[in-house]
């Protein structure tokens, strides 16, 4: 009952900061078959006598008998599996094994089972219609207790729970997918110094386009579209169309000058025409190639082929403009094909729209982060629009979900209560993090990076050609001789995986590029030894080396010749 009270008081907050429909999260208990009346009366005692609005119509049952039933002087009202999800009254729903033949309710955040379940597909499958969200999207707010469900299996068989886990979290075919058992939160440690937690927010992030990018003028537009509606700049589409039809005749003053215009004008202008004559009675065949003035249904029909090169509307934009300055508008129409026809044209005019993201981006980075996490997501998913890698923000989150049942740790900017973070960590990680605290290293604070996420630090990799983000381990705080926190990056990986070689180049042009806002940025290993190797990829002849590492060997060899022991 506390999980569905403060689930509640979270989402009304969560609604009504950020505009968003109202979610009512509901209280699935699952009874065992057999259930006695008196045994359900009990049960409904106890949550009313918890919780005085969780008694009447908040409350109902989808069992096999669709009718109220009475127990004890509780009379709870049948509701129909379907029908539940838009149910505005109901609260609690008892049910036996509706949930696990078919029925979805997102809004349905706890859930206890009190039957006992012993099968890994039965297990998996109640487990998996629970993870839904109310809203059909992953929430951005401030506490990731919104993206998760709590359940309650105190009867569930624990090794085939454990095995239905680890199936859901290694899946790649599912979301990603972190389920906790025990859970706690955990919150921003109350006596965090503020220029730690900036020193965090101040390390460069990026965020990495997906395989299938936007055009940069119809993300652009969209970026346009944006800043005018949330009123940060409401003449941005205005510009954004200004900027775009300079760049459109900057490049026609530049094909006009050396004469190439006039060419492409001239070749648009003139169709090529066959004609072929043949005489009955003489047997003559002449074939006639001939040009013939293009008239203005195939001038119209250039202009579908312009759609395609320069894009989102802007070669239908770039005809009126010259449309409206005077020019015939068949000619414009030929002026505006012949340019979209050109790559260089189209290349400048999506580099030019780029750059003007990319400008504004930096401009009006913190307007934006005044906005609701609602308008914020927008502008994220318009970064990621991105042709490639491109500096972005971290947002960091005042809660945190860890499992109770996992390792503490001291420092973390994370922490419960009793000032202590919560994780597992692996054969690697372990060690070099209990290096990492030895009191006389001086660490004021570190932070697990998660895989993913707005708080996360996201590196940018190319793996054949393909640009992925990687995730380092740890970020480590220290103070330097001036009382400055400088920040560090440590990241412990085993060199046998695949992607250990260009996760680790992407590291080192990082390192390359921002290594003068860090302490130290190391790339870490476990040899064959055991022993724990480190490799300063801050130093120069280390990046050089690692720009054509590929494979265990070649990897282990680069550690061997430029790395040193760590500790």
């Amino acid at each position: 009952m506390a999980d569905l009270q403060s689930m509640t008081g979270l989402w009304e907050k969560y609604s009504a900061d950020e505009d968003e429909p109202p979610v009512m999260p509901a209280l699935v208990v699952q009874v065992p078959a057999g259930i006695t009346d008196s045994a359900v009366a009990a049960l409904l005692n106890t949550l009313a006598d918890g919780w005085d609005e969780l008694k009447g119509r908040a409350v109902g049952h989808a069992f096999e008998t669709h009718t109220t039933l009475a127990f004890g002087q509780h009379a709870v009202r049948y509701v129909a599996p379907q029908n539940i999800q838009d149910d505005p009254e109901l609260r609690v729903v008892l049910f036996k094994e509706a949930l696990t033949t078919g029925w979805d309710c997102p809004r349905a955040e706890v859930m206890l089972s009190l039957r006992k379940a012993e099968g890994d597909v039965y297990i998996a499958q109640l487990i998996g219609r629970m993870v839904r969200t109310p809203l059909a999207k992953r929430i951005v707010a401030q506490t990731e207790v919104l993206n998760t469900v709590g359940l309650y299996l105190p009867n569930f068989n624990e090794k085939a729970v454990d095995a239905v886990i680890e199936r859901l979290k290694s899946d790649s075919d599912l979301p990603p997918t972190t389920i906790e058992r025990n859970p706690i939160t955990l919150r921003l440690a109350p006596d965090l110094p503020a220029d730690v937690k900036q020193a965090l927010l101040d390390v460069p992030t990026y965020t990495v386009p997906s395989r299938v990018h936007r055009s940069q003028v119809a993300r652009l537009r969209a970026f346009a579209a944006r800043l005018a509606g949330d009123h940060i700049d409401d003449q941005a589409l205005g510009k954004a169309d200004k900027h775009l039809l300079d760049t459109i005749d900057r490049e026609k003053n530049r094909l006009a000058a050396d004469g190439t215009l006039s060419g492409l004008v001239d070749a648009l202008s003139k169709i090529s025409v066959q004609t072929r004559s043949v005489s009955l009675t003489g047997g003559a065949d002449e074939v006639l190639d001939q040009e013939v003035a293009a008239d203005s249904n195939n001038i119209t029909d250039l202009m579908k082929g312009a759609a395609r090169g320069l894009r989102d509307g802007l070669a239908q934009t770039y005809w009126g403009y010259l449309a409206d300055a005077g020019e015939d508008q068949d000619e414009a129409k030929l002026v505006t094909a012949a340019l979209a026809g050109d790559a260089a044209v189209v290349a400048a005019v999506e580099s030019a729209a780029e750059e003007l993201v990319q400008t504004w981006l930096k401009a009006h980075s913190r307007a934006i982060s005044e906005l609701s996490e609602a308008h914020k997501t927008a502008y994220y998913g318009i970064r990621a629009q991105a042709r490639t890698a491109e500096p972005t923000d971290l947002s960091l989150i005042d809660e945190i979900t860890a499992s109770a049942d996992d390792p503490t740790w001291d420092k973390h900017i994370y922490t419960d209560d009793a000032e202590a973070f919560y994780a597992k960590l692996n054969g690697w990680e372990e060690p070099v993090l209990k290096a990492e605290l030895v009191p006389e290293r001086g660490l004021v604070a570190w932070y697990r990076n998660p895989t993913g996420g707005r708080r996360a630090v996201r590196v940018p990799y190319e793996d054949n050609g393909v640009g992925k983000p990687m995730y380092p381990d740890f970020l480590l705080f220290h103070r330097d001789s001036d009382s400055n926190v400088v920040p560090s990056i440590v990241d412990p990986h085993a060199y046998s995986l695949a992607d250990a070689g260009p996760k680790w180049r992407g590291l080192a042009a990082y390192a390359d590029a921002h290594g003068d806002k860090f302490r130290r940025i190391d790339a870490v290993i476990v040899d064959e030894s055991g022993a724990l190797l480190r490799l300063d990829l801050k130093d120069p002849t280390v990046q050089a080396a690692m720009k054509d590492v590929n494979g265990r060997e070649a990897l282990l060899d680069v550690f061997k010749k430029h790395g040193g022991t760590y500790g």
